[in-house]
């Protein structure tokens, strides 16, 4: 990751999602900022293709 092309966000986790970043994070020692980024962007990169309809009933949206 190239610090020139990264954009700083605030992310909310639910425990569960939290806890397993966390556990990650220490297995892999990285920190857990560092962790959840390279993990959402692994997703949003080999996943990017999800059809919208599918992703607003995963994300909760309502149109």
């Amino acid at each position: 990751m190239d610090n020139k092309e990264l954009i700083e966000g605030k992310l909310t986790l639910d425990q569960q999602a939290y806890d397993l970043i966390n556990q990650a994070s220490k297995r892999s020692f990285r920190s857990l900022k560092k962790e959840a980024s390279l993990r959402l962007i692994d997703h949003v990169q080999r996943f990017h293709h999800s059809p919208q309809s599918k992703l607003d009933e995963i994300v909760g949206f309502v149109a």
